[in-house]
């Protein structure tokens, strides 16, 4: 017999071995799909060789976590974080499970740990965005916004609306010693709009409006002059004015709406995708408008930017008085996968923590406050109405046609585009098209691409739970739409 065909016999006898992607994709695979015994299978058959790999390490603690097996969670993370190869996503991971076992204290240790070893690194912008949100969920405000000021010396984006909250609250005293650090840091790190932005806030505050302008200025001008090298900036001029407005929805694929926007080469993009203004009463007309470019009027440019909670607020009147030609658009999702979405974002992001089920906590109140006044949908959701339960932006986000009523009344239906996740995903032209012909522009060829994707098992038990419910909540909100 030829070696040829013996060694194609031993390879039908003996599988060939499995590398660790193997072992990690086939559990990851089963874990989705609910065989949690098949997965934790999978992961015990790599256990002798791979089973000191932190990737290896943290299927094994999600597993543990959906079996409630809170001691064998535990030490999965703490043999993965002692894997000499794990990776700075692996390390983001441990604190993500941390905070889904509630445990704020640990997630925070290993968040500082990263924070200490790769020091303003800008991949290391998560790190410190999950910290700020830790921190301020805790109360601890001074914490929370010197992490924050580490976000923007990173030059990654903020969590504007959080800290513009905090930077709100904080007394005057803590607010300058932010400033003089942020003074002290602008000598030392590299220059982005993030930086000069958050610099903004921290003026806006304490009333001093000029230096506010110069930062939000420079801010606006260094981003430009990085991004888009081939056109001038015009110190002269007034800044562009934005022409639309991605007013929602969070989760639905506002991200992916914007990158491809942004891809037409007459789009120039602000200095930060989402700006989070017209909700902020303290912030000025000027400070909004200076993050948009300087650029000859008569070139033909237009920009934009994508706020996707600007729906759930009311300010139709303040973006109406300020921009009454805005072309606005809105994208949507099924409102149930958009809520889990959703909160599983939260808990990467440091806002949340916990169990999925958090998702209910006051439904029954809120359900119970919209049958009794349907007429009063809208004002119950906004909390206009005395007494009115409080409605978290899990919940809220969702009820896309009663929270539209008032931007409908405000703007006539020509300017307002709404828009479906899956009109991008089936038919990513033909819909990029739709928004071109909408903000009056030619139409390019785009490129298909989704942006913020998350990853999140939907078929263990307390999701089917949380899934049922809400398909139940939204059930009553499309009765009153």
């Amino acid at each position: 017999m030829a070696s040829s065909e013996i060694l194609d016999r031993f390879r039908n006898i003996v599988p060939p071995l499995r590398d660790v992607a193997w072992y990690a994709d086939r559990a990851t695979r089963l874990w989705k799909a609910s065989d949690l015994t098949s997965a934790m299978q999978v992961i015990k058959k790599a256990e002798p060789r791979f089973g000191s790999l932190a990737c290896i390490r943290l299927i094994s603690a999600k597993l543990n976590l959906a079996q409630k097996n809170v001691e064998a969670v535990r030490a999965d993370l703490v043999r993965a974080v002692k894997d000499p190869k794990i990776t700075f996503a692996e390390h983001i991971k441990v604190s993500e499970i941390y905070q889904l076992m509630d445990d704020d204290d640990s997630a925070l240790t290993q968040l500082n740990k990263l924070g200490e070893k790769h020091s303003l690194k800008p991949y290391c912008v998560k790190a410190y965005n999950t910290a700020t949100a830790i921190y301020a969920r805790r109360g601890e405000t001074f914490n929370a916004l010197d992490s924050g000021i580490k976000a923007a010396a990173t030059g990654g984006g903020l969590a504007w609306n959080m800290i513009s909250k905090m930077i709100r609250k904080a007394d005057l005293d803590m607010i300058e010693q932010c400033r003089v650090r942020m003074r002290e840091m602008e000598k030392q790190v590299r220059k982005s709009g993030s930086f000069y932005k958050l610099m903004t806030l921290f003026d806006s505050r304490v009333e001093d409006r000029e230096a506010m302008l110069k930062h939000m200025t420079l801010g606006a001008k260094t981003t430009f002059e990085l991004t888009r090298p081939d056109i001038p900036w015009l110190d002269d001029v007034d800044p562009l004015l934005p022409s639309f407005l991605i007013i929602g929805a969070m989760k639905c694929g506002s991200t992916s709406l914007y990158d491809q926007i942004s891809q037409h080469p007459l789009c120039l993009a602000p200095m930060n995708k989402e700006l989070q203004f017209f909700q902020h009463p303290e912030l000025d007309d000027q400070w909004y408008l200076n993050h948009f470019p300087r650029v000859s009027p008569h070139s033909g440019f237009f920009t934009g930017e994508a706020s996707p909670g600007y729906f759930k607020f009311d300010i139709t009147d303040r973006v109406k008085n300020l921009l009454p030609n805005v072309k606005l658009l809105l994208i949507k999702r099924d409102p149930v996968d958009r809520a889990i979405s959703h909160f599983r974002h939260n808990v990467r992001q440091g806002t949340s923590k916990g169990s999925v089920t958090q998702i209910l906590s006051n439904i029954d109140n809120i359900q119970a406050a919209l049958l009794a006044a349907p007429d009063k949908a809208e004002d119950i959701l906004l909390r206009r109405v005395k007494g009115a339960p409080a409605c978290k932006s899990i919940l809220q986000l969702g009820c896309y046609e009663i929270l539209m009523r008032r931007w409908y009344a405000a703007f006539p239906q020509e300017q307002i585009l709404e828009l479906n996740l899956e009109d991008y995903r089936d038919a990513p032209q033909e819909t990029s098209d739709r928004v071109f012909a909408h903000l009056g522009v030619d139409s390019i060829k785009v490129t298909s691409q989704r942006s913020n994707i998350g990853n999140y098992v939907k078929s263990d038990p307390e999701t089917k739970h949380v899934t049922n419910r809400l398909r139940e909540f939204y059930d009553v909100i499309a009765t009153l739409a």
